[in-house]
């Protein structure tokens, strides 16, 4: 049970941060359509649609992780009594 607390607690604390740079990009994405963002927001707008994508692809492992563990916390439970 240690490990599922320990995998859904990244998992929140990820999608916490996927989130707050998802307000940051919607801002830059706004400012690069009206044609008022200068080079340096395009560049930013640009890092953080990437380090989004990285961090939805780790917060999929991390889920993917949380899942095994809950899974293999179920069978050990319900084998460890027979």
């Amino acid at each position: 049970m240690g490990l599922a607390g320990i995998f859904f607690t990244l998992f929140t604390v990820i999608y916490a941060l996927i989130d707050n740079k998802k307000t940051k990009t919607d801002f830059l994405s706004d400012l690069r359509k009206q044609g008022q963002a200068n080079p340096r927001q395009i560049a930013d707008w640009k890092y953080w649609n990437k380090f989004i994508s990285m961090f939805r692809q780790l917060n999929k492992h991390v889920l993917i992780m949380f899942v095994i563990s809950i899974f293999l916390c179920i069978g050990f439970a319900f084998f460890g009594n027979i």
